[in-house]
């Protein structure tokens, strides 16, 4: 192509594109929203998932927003998600978003509980078992968003001190027990007990909250509480790689009933 034609073509792209200029940051998002929310009409089996970031030394994928406020900030067409998580929607055709930027096109409660769900995958990265999730994140699927993050909170302070105080106890109740056996029989070398037995083990309860908002999922993953109260994984089968989830707190259904795990 000739000098003359490529300032030709260049001059014809400039006019067009001044005719028809790019949308607004509103108008990009609308679009992808329409798309995405056609998506989850059209196809029943589509399922969006809350992951954990994997770790820095692996490679990270690119958000797919449209309209991407961190590829803005970098000024690129599309940037790694770096935050400690992420929306992973689709299963074959996978694509992934950093969580605000999936909030600016579809409330992820709205989802919930049949079309979003905390992946339950196992990692490299991770010794090859999945994800334990936090006590709140948990609250917030189960609950369709609408929780109090300050009871529970509350009730994760009670719970851990609870923890704290049992276990000075059994402490020193082993060691009375152990001075008891020793030599005669005497307890006069038994430590004395300052601390009286562990109060009955904290309930969680008045969590759910009547609300005409529920919490944003992102102001829910910045808590400080987050990963606090994440279950115990239990080993059934050495040979089968069987195993369950122990929960902490008490009054909890297993979001992971046999045979629900995803992979």
């Amino acid at each position: 192509m000739s000098e003359e034609n490529a300032e030709h073509d260049g001059a014809r792209d400039i006019a067009e594109g001044a005719r028809n200029p790019p949308g607004t940051d509103e108008e990009t998002i609308a679009e992808q929203r329409t798309l995405l929310v056609q998506q989850f009409d059209n196809d029943l089996t589509l399922e969006a998932y809350l992951q954990l970031t994997p770790p820095k030394y692996m490679a990270r994928a690119r958000c797919s927003a449209a309209c991407c406020n961190f590829a803005k900030e970098a000024r690129s067409s599309h940037v790694e998600i770096k935050d400690d998580y992420r929306i992973m929607l689709g299963v074959r055709e996978r694509k992934f978003f950093h969580v605000t930027c999936f909030e600016h096109n579809i409330d992820p409660s709205s989802l919930l509980p049949a079309r979003l769900k905390l992946d339950a995958a196992s990692y490299r990265w991770n010794d090859n078992w999945p994800w334990t999730w936090g006590l709140i994140i948990r609250k917030w699927f189960d609950c369709k968003g609408y929780i109090d993050l300050n009871q529970i909170a509350q009730y994760i302070d009670d719970y851990e001190k609870h923890e704290e105080e049992s276990g000075e106890w059994d402490t020193i109740e082993i060691s009375r027990q152990l001075a008891q056996q020793r030599g005669d029989g005497s307890v006069e070398d038994a430590p004395e007990i300052f601390l009286l037995p562990p109060t009955v083990t904290p309930t969680l309860e008045s969590y759910a909250m009547a609300s005409d908002l529920p919490c944003a999922l992102s102001t829910v993953l910045q808590h400080k509480y987050v990963e606090r109260l994440a279950p115990a994984i239990a080993i059934n089968s050495i040979i089968s790689g069987d195993f369950s989830l122990v929960f902490p707190e008490r009054g909890f259904r297993d979001l992971f009933p046999p045979g629900s795990i995803h992979h």
